[in-house]
């Protein structure tokens, strides 16, 4: 037997000492790869949101021209039947003004454009209002629910 206490054979793996801490090295890869995939995870979510929020403000600002198109419709002299098609910026825009129908002009807008991915999007728009003149005639009422009196 040495001095140390040990009978001199040699051993592969030592004990640690009572008190002495810290983490082996498979502790630490595994606490790196579950960080990295957490951290993969929030950049993922990250760029899906960037991706949306950018869609959403393309989609509003179609919308918005959608409505200019029916209002400068509305507002202007066109004549039944009138239609056409433009461009403004990253958007087509094309349009149509029907016959009225009871007294009721309807303009149809549609805006397109093409998404990053090559997808094209578009939004379409049918708006109705009333012919100049023409009033809006309600039938007399036949049936009264019960309790109101009958003129």
């Amino acid at each position: 037997m040495k001095r140390d206490g040990s009978d001199g054979s040699r051993r592969a793996a030592r004990v640690p000492r009572a008190g002495r801490g810290g983490f082996t090295l498979v502790e630490v890869v595994i606490a790196a790869v579950i960080v990295l995939l957490g951290i993969a995870g929030i950049v993922a979510a990250v760029l899906r949101l960037m991706h949306s929020n950018a869609y959403s403000a393309r989609a509003t600002r179609a919308v918005e021209q959608a409505q200019l198109l029916a209002e400068s419709m509305f507002a202007s002299s066109a004549t039944n039947g009138t239609s056409g098609s433009d461009t403004s910026g990253m958007f087509s825009r094309s349009w149509s003004l029907s016959p009225p129908t009871s007294g009721v002009h309807r303009v149809v807008s549609t805006v397109t454009w093409t998404e990053e991915q090559g997808r094209t999007t578009s939004v379409r728009l049918d708006s109705l209002r009333m012919q100049e003149g023409a009033g809006l005639v309600m039938p007399p009422m036949t049936n009264y629910p019960p309790g109101i009196p009958t003129p």
